[in-house]
């Protein structure tokens, strides 16, 4: 979300400190852009952190009954599937899990509060621009759909 205010900075740092030639606001745009700078490298920081964390707990959990559930099996198990094949999916799926968790749903809610500020943001800045601008992207949104999956049947072709 800082990533949205640094516009926002060079706006208001454009408008009332060059344009009007008033050096003296400039300190506080830098300090402005500074605390905003810490505040997002903090946050991106926690989030990490967390995220992390809660793959790491749930690969644990599941790793651990997958195993339970191996020892339970009747020794007929064994003689159709190979141990180490099963040690082998269990980590490399559990892995996968992880990434999934720790990497792909943080990116993913990362990108979806982006998004929704953006919007804010533009509509703060310009509602008439960005109705404009909602009514253009759904159509071509539409059209590159389209588009790009009939380029893609095409292309199978050849």
């Amino acid at each position: 979300m800082a990533g949205l205010v640094y516009p926002q900075f060079v706006r208001w740092m454009v408008d009332n400190v060059l344009t009007v030639k008033d050096y003296s606001l400039l300190n506080k745009v830098v300090l402005g852009l500074f605390v905003a700078l810490s505040i997002s490298m903090i946050a991106g920081n926690i989030r990490y952190y967390l995220f992390t964390l809660s793959g790491e707990r749930i690969v644990l959990k599941l790793r651990e009954q997958l195993y339970r559930s191996i020892l339970k099996q009747e020794v007929a198990f064994f003689d159709f599937n190979r141990t180490g094949e099963l040690m082998s999916r269990l980590s490399s799926d559990s892995s996968t899990l992880q990434n999934t968790v720790s990497v792909n749903i943080s990116q993913g809610l990362r990108n979806l509060a982006q998004v929704l500020g953006g919007f804010g943001f533009m509509f703060y800045t310009s509602w008439k621009l960005s109705a404009v601008l909602l009514i253009i992207i759904p159509p071509v949104a539409g059209m590159a759909y389209f588009f790009g999956r009939r380029i893609r049947s095409l292309s199978k072709e050849f």
